[in-house]
């Protein structure tokens, strides 16, 4: 299957599901760029028909509505969470690179992949197959994500615009930031898995700038974007879905 994006035939099939609506089996596909996208099998006979019938259905989904405040609140928090477990996972790589080098004395024809165990803590792997050389780096759990999230000013100011009546809270009052993160880890629970929240989603968004300048506040526009260009770069969203 050619994906849309960069046209490579280097695509895998992530869901198969069946849809009475149109008679049409609908497939969630991944290419290796990163890009997910949706295919749609039709029995032939019934292809003029049918086609009209997705495309219909397509425009439909598509007709822009105005977010409610609540669903750009979670746009928002999802968005935050994957730029900063994003961040923390660029942190343990290099990190385990550095601790593989210093162990074993090489990084020549290193291998790397981001692993989640069944104990539910996430792993950078660094491998050299042909000295069999292995070893593990572990990535923050993702309440520490979630903790650096709401102890972000930003965090605070972005709530503050979509709900105008809260209060708040002193950030060094225990109860109430521990209340914010667990609400918080719910909420990403809940959604961070959804289609919506795809690459496109992550590289296109329009708090990804603001971010970046707050996290470099002296960086220049040039490095804004090569850091764009890195920081969610197809490999780094592949390994987000592993341990997100």
């Amino acid at each position: 299957m050619i994906c849309p994006k960069c046209k490579k035939q280097e695509t895998s099939i992530l869901k198969t599901s069946y849809e009475s609506l149109t008679n049409t089996v609908k497939r969630q596909r991944k290419c290796s760029c990163g890009y997910l996208f949706v295919t749609y099998e039709i029995d032939k006979s019934g292809l003029k028909s049918k086609s009209a019938k997705i495309l219909k259905s397509s425009v439909q989904l598509k007709k822009k509505r105005k977010p409610t405040i609540k669903e750009e609140w979670i746009d928002f928090r999802v968005f935050l969470y994957g730029f900063m477990r994003v961040k923390a996972i660029i942190s343990a790589s290099l990190a385990a690179v550095y601790e593989f080098d210093k162990k074993f004395k090489s990084v020549d024809e290193t291998l790397m992949s981001a692993t989640k165990f069944p104990n539910k803590k996430s792993y950078i792997s660094v491998f050299n197959h042909k000295k069999n050389k292995y070893s593990d780096f572990k990535i923050e759990r993702v309440k520490q994500t979630i903790k650096k999230c709401v102890e972000n000013n930003f965090y605070w100011k972005k709530k503050k615009s979509f709900f105008k009546n809260i209060i708040i809270p002193d950030l060094k009052n225990k109860r109430a930031m521990s209340d914010e993160i667990n609400e918080y880890n719910r909420s990403i629970t809940s959604y961070v898995r959804k289609d919506k929240y795809n690459s496109d989603f992550y590289n296109n968004n329009k708090y990804l700038d603001d971010l970046i300048n707050m996290v470099y506040p002296d960086i220049t526009k040039e490095d804004v974007e090569k850091l764009k260009k890195e920081l969610f770069s197809p490999q780094s969203w592949i390994w987000y879905e592993e341990v997100r």
